[in-house]
């Protein structure tokens, strides 16, 4: 089976509609991307409005919007609307691309310190070299 929206099986592993009674599935990259490129938001197979409140089919902890920091806790069967749903995903889209980067830099400033540990070694040996130099040139 292949994700709706690019029609490919891809790497990223697919996942089951739940916004609608439609069987289909998706990326959930795919998803996301189709979500922030819309101005209304509707079912990619049936066309169906999915701005209107959806259910919530298991319990799962939701962080609110970046305004209010405080993680609620969604029950079963509550609704959201989808504007909720969909600034939800932001968030929490913002919050891994902020740790994203801050992994990021910790590996280019661990692979910056290697090369000036290297960097370093390498000088010590040419010194070392230089000196040992130095030593036999005077007993000759």
């Amino acid at each position: 089976m292949e994700c709706i929206i690019c029609l490919t099986g891809g790497s990223e592993p697919l996942l089951e509609n739940q916004t609608c009674s439609c069987k289909y599935k998706r990326h959930n990259n795919c998803w996301v991307d189709y979500v922030h490129s819309v101005t209304v938001v509707k079912c990619p197979m049936c066309r169906h409005d999915l701005s209107q409140p959806i259910p919530i089919t298991r319990k799962a902890n939701i962080p609110v919007v970046s305004t209010n920091p405080i993680h609620v806790q969604r029950e079963v069967g509550e609704s959201i609307s989808y504007q909720q749903f969909v600034e939800i995903v932001r968030a929490a889209t913002e919050v891994h691309e902020v740790q994203e980067q801050g992994h990021r830099r910790q590996r280019e400033e661990q692979v910056e310190n290697r090369k000036t540990k290297k960097a370093c070694s390498i000088l010590v040996v040419t010194a070392i070299v230089c000196v040992v130099v130095l030593i036999v040139f005077k007993l000759l």
